[in-house]
């Protein structure tokens, strides 16, 4: 990901004082991820996100693979500064990919599998369509209450 977009992406998210949720469909779960994980690994931690979202994303795919900047492969717990972590994904995305197996020694990463019925590709895009991804989000912010 480029500077330039992690430096947006983190004047987007601090713009307004207080605590956030951030919530990242596909590749935009992977730049929040990569941001808030190199921000964290330097020690300047991005300031209000308690709780990242990734909703059909393929970070914990691309952390194993050692092609994201903040995580370096085979460390299986995130950096401190670092938020929970919600990760929603359907078995029928193939863009879809599990953090909890990934990220086995860190009690902040949770995964939640909803299921679309819809085959791939349109099952990337269906999330959307389901309550159950709503209710889980709606869950995981009560949780921080």
């Amino acid at each position: 990901m480029s500077e330039a977009l992690r430096e947006h992406l983190r004047g987007r998210i601090t713009e307004d004082e207080g605590p956030s949720v951030l919530i990242g469909h596909s590749l935009g779960g992977v730049a929040l991820v990569d941001l808030l994980a190199q921000s964290a690994a330097r020690g300047e931690p991005v300031a209000g996100p308690r709780l990242l979202v990734t909703v059909g994303s393929q970070a914990p795919f691309l952390h194993e693979l050692g092609a994201l900047s903040g995580l370096p492969p085979g460390v299986a717990r995130l950096p401190e500064g670092f938020p929970r972590w919600l990760n929603i994904y359907d078995r029928q995305d193939l863009l879809s990919f599990v953090a909890e197996p990934v990220f086995r020694d860190d009690p902040r990463v949770t995964d939640h599998e909803v299921s679309s019925r819809q085959p791939f590709p349109p099952s990337h895009s269906a999330y959307w369509k389901i309550d159950a991804v709503y209710d889980r989000i709606a869950g995981a912010v009560a949780e921080l209450v």
